[in-house]
């Protein structure tokens, strides 16, 4: 091979490995790291002069996730559960469900506001208290799968707290029953 051909090679195969090194040292990043301290791009919290402070009440909570275990459900019946949450800061907190896992959830409000997913904002005032409503109609060809954990996903964008900069989870677990 010429040494010029070979220089040439040198040159593409160095700018290959050196994008897929850089892509996956990002990649790894996002994954173990997520979007703590980075500057929300929606609204950074450090532009806020009074941040609001949420507070979820007797629910097992790990990180961003609150967890709740429903037992059992049974097909073609209308289930619910009930998260209840405080602001205790003195700004107003937004909320935005952003995802649901699938299509047997239904009815998920926020203070009795129907959420729409990336369409309704809910604001909840310093001081007040809220209630989100995960409701889920199981059908029969979940059956098969026993098991079901189902969740939807929330965007805070103007709550401070690092637990919530990638937003908030809510997953239930629950089993399928005839």
């Amino acid at each position: 091979m010429k040494k010029r051909e070979q220089r040439y090679w040198q040159y593409w195969l160095a700018l290959v490995v050196g994008t897929v090194a850089i892509t996956a040292g990002l990649t790894w990043l996002a994954m173990n790291v997520g979007a703590q301290g980075m500057p929300n791009v929606i609204e950074a919290s450090s532009q806020i002069a009074e941040p609001p402070q949420v507070i979820f009440e007797n629910v097992k909570m790990v990180g961003n996730t609150i967890e709740i275990d429903h037992g059992k459900c049974k097909v073609d019946k209308d289930h619910a559960v009930e998260v209840a949450f405080r602001n205790e800061g003195k700004g107003t907190l937004r909320i935005q469900l952003t995802e649901t896992s699938c299509k047997c959830v239904h009815d998920i409000e926020i203070n009795g506001q129907k959420m729409k997913q990336g369409e309704t904002w809910v604001e909840v005032p310093g001081g007040q208290r809220g209630v989100i409503r995960f409701g889920w109609h199981p059908k029969k060809e979940q059956l098969a799968s026993r098991n079901l954990r189902l969740s939807a996903s929330f965007l805070l964008p103007n709550e401070p707290h690092p637990h919530f900069s990638n937003g908030l989870r809510l997953e239930i677990n629950t089993e399928v029953t005839e």
